[in-house]
């Protein structure tokens, strides 16, 4: 047409095969785009002060591992910039701490304890940004097997990450820049974060990426400053913080027949309760047990049943042992004062019946990586709060091959509740 002639003819209507407006890059705005970049360091969910000292040192290795030395003295004025505040703590979120710093060169971001919304939304706020370095470091325990990381609430993946760097936003953002982006992770090297080919070849049509690469430290000036400050800042919580005692008082009564499935983080944990009787199946993947602000309002759960030994059953299970062990621990005050009714609040929590658990009773840690949560470790951690709590756990098997049913619950007048043990034998 006539229009379409026209709109070709006109030079304010260039398109995709016309050359763009501004002066061509030189090699000194590629040297100052190089000599930009943009950490983001983790600290995951942290339990004790040992697990706290290791997930400094990983980040200080991780920062180490810088990709870009010519930024080492960029790197070195955002660490000590950041150690010169204090962290924003978040109002909705319990134990959540950020540091960020900003300047003309290096965009530097840390998480304390962060929950999983907060570390996709950060990653997905280093992808976006303009600097060509990206550099993703971890300190914290990370799953076995996947190597997902575990935080507060849940686990951030490799499948997370891949999910971001896909985003339309984010891919858009990767592919305006004018060289092409690089991100190294350095985390605990587990799944598919050790930087498998298959692993990094999902994502290197958006990014250039490298995870975990063996290459000389970075000599970084306050590095070792840096990983002390998280030490002193890093907040660990209490098994009273973790799981925060019961506000109204009196006992919840389960008169008809329930089931609860809790959302469990990538595990799974469910409540059942007949008239007279319950049980508590598997505890989920976070240490902030999901069943707790069900039980908490009980005043015995009749049984517990950990179907397995794993990474995805055991976590919120061992916080549920380790508040009764610390209720155990604490002196009952003075009848009437303040500090007997705090402590009466405390100690306020279900009375625990038989214990169904197949760990053998002999198992011991693996003296393997630290930094990666182990079934093994975390079937030792819930056999001697057991011991503790003078608890000996049941195991359940199946004898012989007619399977003869487990009797939990018989009450004259309302019933029996039979379990027929299928696996494992």
């Amino acid at each position: 047409s006539v229009q379409a002639m026209a709109d070709a003819a006109s030079p304010s209507r260039a398109g995709p095969s016309s050359s763009p407006a501004g002066p061509p890059q030189t090699d000194t705005d590629t040297m100052a785009d190089n000599a930009k970049g943009y950490l983001l360091a983790i600290v995951g969910e942290v339990d004790s002060p040992e697990a706290l000292r290791a997930a400094a040192e990983a980040v200080g290795r991780g920062i180490k591992a810088w990709p870009n030395p010519a930024m080492k003295e960029d790197v070195s004025a955002a660490l000590k910039d950041m150690m010169s505040q204090k962290p924003s703590v978040s109002d909705d979120i319990q134990g959540q701490q950020t540091l960020q710093h900003s300047s003309d060169n290096m965009e530097a971001v840390l998480l304390l304890n962060p929950i999983l919304d907060t570390v996709k939304s950060e990653v997905k706020n280093m992808l976006t940004h303009q600097d060509r370095h990206k550099h993703l470091v971890f300190g914290g325990k990370a799953a076995e097997n996947s190597g997902d990381w575990v935080l507060q609430d849940g686990a951030f993946s490799f499948l997370d990450l891949v999910d971001l760097c896909k985003d339309p936003d984010v891919s858009t953002a990767l592919t305006s820049m004018d060289s092409r982006p690089c991100l190294t992770v350095h985390c605990a090297s587990e799944g598919d974060f050790k930087g498998t080919p298959c692993a990094v070849k999902s994502l290197e049509q958006q990014i250039e990426i490298q995870i975990n690469p063996k290459r000389d430290d970075c000599e970084i000036e306050s590095t070792e400053d840096f990983g002390c400050y998280l030490i002193d800042t890093t907040n660990l919580e209490t098994p009273f913080n973790l799981l925060e005692p019961a506000k109204a008082s009196g006992f919840l009564k389960i008169s008809k027949p329930s089931l609860y499935v809790f959302p469990a983080g990538k595990g799974d944990a469910a409540f059942f309760a007949v008239n007279g009787f319950n049980i508590l199946v598997n505890g989920g993947s976070s240490r902030k047990a999901c069943f707790w602000k069900l039980v908490r309002h009980l005043d015995r759960i009749d049984a517990v049943m950990m179907t397995h030994a794993g990474t995805d059953s055991l976590p919120g299970m061992n916080s549920f042992l380790q508040r009764k062990v610390a209720e155990r621990d604490l002196g009952e005050p003075s009848s009437g004062t303040e500090e007997y009714n705090d402590w009466l609040s405390k100690v306020k929590s279900p009375e625990l019946g038989v214990f169904y658990f197949n760990a053998p009773e002999k198992t011991k840690a693996t003296n393997g990586d630290s930094m990666v949560l182990t079934s093994r470790e975390l079937g030792c951690d819930t056999l001697e709060n057991l011991k503790l709590l003078d608890i000996k756990p049941h195991h359940c098997m199946r004898t012989d091959s007619k399977s003869e049913p487990l009797t939990l619950f018989n009450k004259v007048g309302v019933g029996k509740l039979d379990m027929y043990i299928l696996n494992p034998s």
